[in-house]
């Protein structure tokens, strides 16, 4: 998900003679000592136009709440150490499951603490200013590598931007090949009292339960949205192109439908949602062209099963 976000107290104040090493270990060290969290901020990705903005609730050893509005994948985490559950508002559907059967949770909480451990090769790269709240920042620069999640030939680059003054991280960069991800943290208060009914999920009138997994954000350091163990992804045996309608067409319009597909256990799309409109007759024609793809069969633990799965439908003129 893009969801574990490294925004970690700094112990003590920072000086230069110490190196990249001895300042991540005084992150992550002093990552353990907080029990409570709430950050804001914001994420940019190279592949979607729009940035999306999030709100991060953390209690630990195992409460989380995670809003995102905007970017590719809007949606509401909440862990309360029993169940773990995702809204997913383009879809107004919901999905609860035990955390024991979730990579939600750990997704979110998983870079925090390991710092220390995943980053490898730090090496400290001058200062930048960035603004944070109205205001210009002072930072030290970070950049280290990271090995992917799933694991990928190659690692990704990472680069944090330490506030020595306020003794935090303020933003970060990742990049793997041509896609790079940025996130920047405007609110970031550890040991605060939360809301009560904070790790309760809220679900809007109208809203239906799936047993599918419903897209979520990637987290920090992930190249795909997390899925649970043992499951083995489709693929496509074979597609048919969508058309153009005819008033899309003269108005030359372009872009990307995305859809919500549930993949039955046989490899044939069982459920088609519109998740990203373009224009009503090239979601339709979307629709239609899928309707006839047929994928390997999703299994989980070598079994078939029905998954979720986005796809995207790309509409080009020549």
């Amino acid at each position: 998900m893009r969801l574990s976000l490294a925004i970690i107290f700094v112990s003590c104040a920072f000086s230069r003679s110490n190196d990249a090493s001895a300042l991540i270990r005084s992150v992550a060290d002093t990552a353990s000592s907080a029990k409570t969290w709430r950050i804001e901020g914001s994420i940019e990705d190279s592949h979607y136009v729009h940035p999306a903005t999030f709100t991060l609730f953390m209690r630990a050893p195992a409460e989380v709440r995670f809003q995102q509005a905007g970017g590719s994948t809007p949606a509401i985490i909440v862990c309360d150490t029993v169940n773990a559950s995702v809204y997913s508002p383009p879809l107004n559907r919901y999905r609860t499951q035990p955390v024991s059967e979730s990579a939600l949770c750990s997704a979110i909480v998983g870079d925090w603490k390991s710092l220390a451990s995943t980053l490898k090769s730090p090496v400290l790269a001058g200062r930048r200013t960035v603004e944070i709240d109205g205001r210009n920042t002072e930072c030290e620069v970070v950049r280290g590598k990271s090995e992917a999640t799933p694991p990928l030939s190659g690692n990704i680059k990472r680069e944090l931007c330490v506030d020595v003054n306020r003794n935090m991280i303020v933003s970060e960069k990742e990049e793997f090949g041509e896609a790079v991800r940025s996130y920047t943290y405007t609110k970031i208060e550890p040991d605060i009292d939360m809301p009560p009914d904070v790790f309760v999920l809220k679900l809007p009138p109208g809203s239906a339960s799936t047993p599918y997994h419903l897209p979520v954000p990637e987290r920090l350091g992930s190249l795909s949205m997390p899925r649970d163990p043992g499951v083995a992804m489709p693929r496509i045996v074979s597609k048919q192109e969508p058309v153009y309608d005819e008033a899309s067409r003269k108005s030359r319009i372009q872009g990307t439908v995305v859809l919500y597909v549930v993949i039955d256990a046989n490899g044939f799309p069982s459920e088609i949602n519109v998740f990203q409109h373009l224009t009503p007759g090239l979601d339709n024609s979307a629709i239609e062209a899928v309707r006839h793809w047929r994928f390997t069969p999703v299994t989980k633990n070598n079994q078939p099963i029905a998954l979720g799965s986005m796809i995207e439908v790309n509409f080009r003129l020549r």
